[in-house]
């Protein structure tokens, strides 16, 4: 969250996110970054790049995930414009979906923990010994937990992987 606050003190957000519509596939990413996309999606049908568009927009469906639910929910809205020979309705908009992992879930608690620990550095004599080695412990077993991905998506593989995988894919 903090690096996008940083990023959008330099850039609108709209300059930072870039959505690759092609006539038989998508790639959203990262303007500096198209070999690492956050979506790459093979669609189920064939559209037309030159009359399909992208926006960024608010959307309340995932404001409680947002630290400050207050805040303008961010999202991409892409609309597609089909072939003429692939109209009407898909099954499912993609043949294949890869996707980024999402935001964690439980960073509040892993932050809680790191954040009691940097106080007692600063402050020895805040917590007692056998606190300290609880959070220790909290921490040393802290996993993380991310929001599921899109219905049907899969995860995106480790970067040795990815060109492989989307070559295969194609």
């Amino acid at each position: 969250m903090a690096a996008l606050q940083v990023a959008q003190r330099i850039m609108p957000l709209e300059e930072l996110l870039a959505a690759d519509i092609l006539e038989d596939r998508i790639n959203i990413h990262l303007q500096c970054d198209n070999q690492n996309p956050i979506l790459w999606a093979s669609l189920s049908g064939r559209c037309l790049p030159k009359q399909s568009a992208w926006r960024l927009t608010t959307c309340d469906r995932f404001r409680d995930r947002q630290r400050n639910p207050g805040a303008p929910g961010h999202a991409l809205s892409i609309v597609l414009m089909k072939d003429k020979e692939h109209l009407g309705e898909w099954e499912t908009p993609f043949q294949l979906a890869l996707q980024h992992p999402l935001m964690l879930k439980n960073y509040d608690e892993l932050e809680d923990v790191m954040e009691a620990l940097r106080e007692d550095e600063e402050d020895r004599k805040r917590l007692a010994p056998e606190e300290r080695r609880e959070l220790q412990r909290r921490l040393q077993d802290w996993q993380e937990e991310r929001f599921e991905l899109m219905p049907g998506a899969r995860l995106l593989p480790n970067s040795p992987e990815l060109g492989f995988a989307l070559r295969e894919a194609s």
